[in-house]
């Protein structure tokens, strides 16, 4: 095994935190648009059947959230699905699986 291949798996890998922004800023919007749909509903500030779709949409949305947190947000070194998504460049989270650093670029 080469010397590059042992200090990559030893200091862990690296996510693009496009990634991660893409997973906040869903479900940032997800929860707003659930809020939103549940105070209107309650306060009837709108028809029951627009505060229907738009709980219908945030379901939705949530499904699509999960999806794209298991596919883009994976542990580098070990392929561990679900990591929580980070905003800023440079933070340094570790993987609950195989407890390696991963890098946010």
């Amino acid at each position: 095994m080469g010397i590059k291949k042992r200090l990559r798996e030893k200091a862990g890998g690296t996510l693009r935190v496009w990634r991660g922004r893409v997973s906040l800023v869903m479900i940032w919007c997800a929860g707003i648009l659930g809020a939103l749909g549940v105070i209107c509903e309650r306060r009837a500030a709108i028809s029951r059947e627009t505060a229907m779709i738009l709980l219908a949409v945030w379901i939705f949305l949530d499904m699509v959230i999960f999806a794209v947190e298991m596919n883009l947000l994976r542990c580098p070194n070990c392929g561990k699905r679900g990591l929580p998504p980070r905003w800023s460049r440079g933070s340094v989270s570790h993987c609950s699986s195989c407890g390696r650093n991963i890098r946010w670029q």
